[in-house]
């Protein structure tokens, strides 16, 4: 069976481009990088056509093209200081969004995905943005997030063709952003079930422990963070 995403005009399948300042296997940034890869492969399962145009935090000068997992990923070399980064080789950037059909931007605070967004307009290409749980300003820097959301993602949201929330606490608060042509979703963060199919047996951990078959054991899944 095919299983392909056509393109309404020609055929062909649709072509995704994941727009994102950190990707995999850069898993010491927390869960998005993780997460925007397992996205596209999945859209790729689909029978999307997906590419990934991204930074790589340790090598600021770096061009080259690599493949996770059957998704073609292009590095944009950068300047800049943590995630204060400028992308110095735009070309590569509106060059990916010549050739997609659909660009998705993820995260807020960056300076690739303003760019992303702006080109897309400029070729008038559709865009999503996904803030991944950036948008409310709280912890430090206050101020500095709320000039940005005024300067930048007030903007992004007005021309973006649908915003995803990972929550219906965000979706309340990107609620404020949404115009009549704006489609506000809720996508979940997920879990990859994969590494969950073959797992060992239940009493394991207690014999590697030494827990007693009496005791309880209580597993507690949380936020550690003060966010």
């Amino acid at each position: 069976m095919n299983t392909s995403v056509a393109h309404p005009t020609n055929g062909r399948s649709v072509r995704v481009l994941q727009v994102t300042s950190v990707y995999y296997p850069e898993l010491r940034y927390g869960g998005p990088p993780l997460k925007i890869h397992l996205l596209s492969r999945g859209l790729r399962e689909a029978g999307f056509s997906v590419n990934v145009i991204t930074f790589h935090s340790e090598k600021p000068l770096c061009t080259d093209c690599a493949d996770f997992d059957g998704v073609p990923v292009q590095y944009v070399p950068w300047i800049g200081r943590g995630f204060r980064q400028w992308p110095l080789r735009r070309d590569l950037l509106t060059t990916a969004i010549r050739h997609a059909d659909i660009i998705h931007c993820y995260g807020l605070y960056n300076a690739l995905c303003p760019l992303a967004a702006w080109y897309a307009k400029n070729l008038q290409k559709p865009y999503l943005l996904e803030p991944l749980g950036m948008y409310r300003p709280q912890v430090r820097n206050i101020l500095a997030k709320k000039l940005y959301h005024r300067l930048f993602t007030s903007w992004m949201a007005r021309h973006a063709s649908g915003i995803v929330a990972s929550s219906p606490a965000e979706e309340l608060d990107l609620d404020v952003l949404c115009r009549d042509r704006t489609t506000l979703v809720v996508r979940r963060n997920g879990i990859d079930l994969v590494p969950f199919r073959c797992l060992p047996s239940a009493e394991s951990f207690r014999d590697k422990h030494g827990v007693s078959r009496e005791n309880r054991i209580i597993l507690y899944l949380g936020r550690i963070s003060p966010v």
